[in-house]
C-alpha cells in the first residue's frame, strides 16, 4: 500500500535517522516532490543520498539536486515550467534528456497532456484551499503551492489553447498522422507561437 505525505515523511526522517543521516522537514518535502510516493524508488534514493552526504551528515537542498534522480513526472513539471516562463528551447533540451534517458516518447506525450489538465485545472481552483486543490489534482499537498503558481504563469487562456492543441495532436498520433516524438516536439517548438495568439 501506497503511504501519504505524513508517513512518508516520517519514514525518510526515521531511515536517514537510523544511517546517522540529519534531514530537516523542508528537504524531505523537496526530496519527496522529486520522487513521488514509490518506497522502493524512495530508498533507492535514499540510499544514495545518505552515501553523498556522509562526511557531512546532513542533507541540504544543493545535495538532493546533485545526486537525486527525479521521477519521470518532476522531470515533465520542469519541461512546462520552462514553457510557462516563455523558455521553449530549454524546454526542448529537457525533452531530448529525456528521450537520451531512453523514456518512452509516447510515456512523455502522455504525461505532457496529464501535466496541462493538471495545470488547467489548478488554474481553475486558484483560492480554494489547499487540501482541496490536492484532493482534486490527486497530488501530495505539498505540492499544491507548484501547480498553482505554474498555472497563474500559464493562465487560463493559453492553458485552453494548449489543450486545443493537444486534443489534435493526440488524434493526430492516435490515427497515424504523426508519432508522439513529433508531437512533443511540436508542441514545445509551436509554444512560442501560442504565447503571441
Amino acid at each position: 500500500t501506497r503511504q501519504g505525505e505524513r508517513e512518508l515523511a516520517v519514514w525518510v526522517r526515521q531511515e536517514m535517522r537510523r544511517q546517522k543521516i540529519q534531514i530537516e522537514g523542508r528537504e524531505i518535502a523537496y526530496f519527496l516532490s522529486l520522487i513521488g510516493n514509490d518506497m522502493v524508488k524512495i530508498q533507492e534514493e535514499m540510499d544514495k543520498l545518505s552515501s553523498y552526504v556522509k562526511e557531512t551528515g546532513v542533507v541540504t537542498k544543493a545535495d538532493i539536486d546533485a545526486i537525486v534522480t527525479p521521477a519521470l513526472e518532476n522531470s515533465i513539471f520542469k519541461l512546462t515550467d520552462c514553457l510557462g516562463n516563455q523558455q521553449p528551447a530549454r524546454a526542448y533540451r529537457l525533452y531530448q534528456e529525456l528521450l537520451a534517458s531512453d523514456q518512452d516518447e509516447k510515456y512523455i506525450f502522455y504525461m505532457l497532456i496529464r501535466q496541462f489538465r493538471l495545470l488547467h485545472k489548478a488554474c481553475l481552483l486558484q483560492g480554494s484551499q489547499p487540501a482541496v486543490i490536492a484532493k482534486e489534482l490527486g497530488i501530495p499537498t505539498f505540492a499544491v503551492s507548484n501547480y498553482v503558481s505554474q498555472s497563474r504563469r500559464f493562465g487560463l487562456e493559453r492553458l485552453r489553447k494548449l489543450l486545443t492543441t493537444l486534443l489534435d495532436m493526440d488524434v493526430s498520433t492516435k490515427t497515424g498522422l504523426m508519432d508522439a516524438k513529433e508531437a512533443c516536439s511540436l508542441l514545445i517548438l509551436q509554444y512560442a507561437n501560442l504565447q503571441n495568439g
